[in-house]
């Protein structure tokens, strides 16, 4: 073999291992940002804070002009973790929005593994409550930062009865789904 081979020949063998590196690291890119999802909802888990904003309905009046069904505001209380006072007094915000300590610890039970919490984004902890209760809660919020309260509009209606005819709707919670599914 000729010296002058010997140089095309080891020049080959690192273009060739070279361009298999390349082709291993473009594949391995393509997989990342193209098959693979977890990559993009931990992204959105951290980057996207999603609200929903319930619009508040009509006001529907009987023949005498009484108020049958009106709109009742109620509050929800989000918690962003990384934004907590670790030494809160959790005693006296369960007191003021009228909950257990079982209640508040069931609610901070979050899977923080999760691809689906972040802990720089709100998170729901509390649904639906009165608005006299959040008054009471509203004069101490200041000493629970990373609390926040989201107002929303409810239906209320001011008679028990013709909730078909009214549209009564409502979530449902787990008990009413596994009552549904024993059937």
């Amino acid at each position: 073999m000729k010296p002058q081979n010997r140089g095309v020949d080891r020049i080959r063998i690192i273009q060739i291992f070279f361009g298999i590196i390349i082709t291993i690291v473009v594949f391995k890119l393509f997989m990342i940002q193209v098959w693979d999802s977890s990559f993009r909802v931990r992204a959105d888990a951290t980057a996207i804070y999603q609200r929903t904003i319930y619009p508040s309905r009509g006001l529907i009046y009987d023949r005498q002009d009484r108020l049958m069904v009106y709109n009742e505001p109620v509050y929800d209380v989000y918690m962003t973790y990384s934004q907590m006072d670790k030494q809160m007094d959790t005693s006296k915000f369960c007191n003021l929005l009228g909950i257990t300590n079982e209640d508040y610890n069931r609610a901070m039970k979050i899977n923080w593994s999760s691809n689906q919490y972040s802990k720089h984004l709100p998170i729901l902890i509390l649904k639906k409550l009165p608005a006299g209760v959040i008054t009471k809660f509203q004069e101490h919020l200041h000493e629970f930062p990373g609390i926040e309260l989201h107002i929303n509009s409810v239906r209320a209606y001011s008679s028990r009865s013709a909730a078909h005819i009214l549209g009564y709707i409502n979530e449902v919670n787990q008990k009413q789904i596994d009552d549904a599914s024993g059937d």
